[in-house]
């Protein structure tokens, strides 16, 4: 699911080179961290936040039919940004 994520992103952005995703497991538990190059944050994020919703919506139906509960969250932490 991690690649399917990726790849979702990356078509959305400019700089698909930056996007990282990483993937961190707790139990039944999936989360997705989403990093990309800061001027593609609104890209990801979509108008009043639909893009990243029904990337969450579809990455939360493919997990519960596998038996997982997935989340996914972008970064958005300047700070973060500027330290890479």
């Amino acid at each position: 699911m991690k690649n399917l994520v990726t790849t979702i992103v990356q078509e959305l952005v400019d700089i698909p080179e930056k996007v990282k995703v990483t993937e961190t497991r707790m139990a039944s538990i999936i989360i997705f961290e989403v990093d990309v190059a800061v001027k593609d944050r609104g890209k990801v994020i979509g108008k009043s936040g639909n893009t990243i919703e029904a990337l969450r919506t579809l990455a939360h139906c493919i997990g519960k039919k596998h038996g997982h509960k997935v989340t996914v969250n972008l970064i958005d932490d300047v700070k973060y940004q500027e330290a890479k």
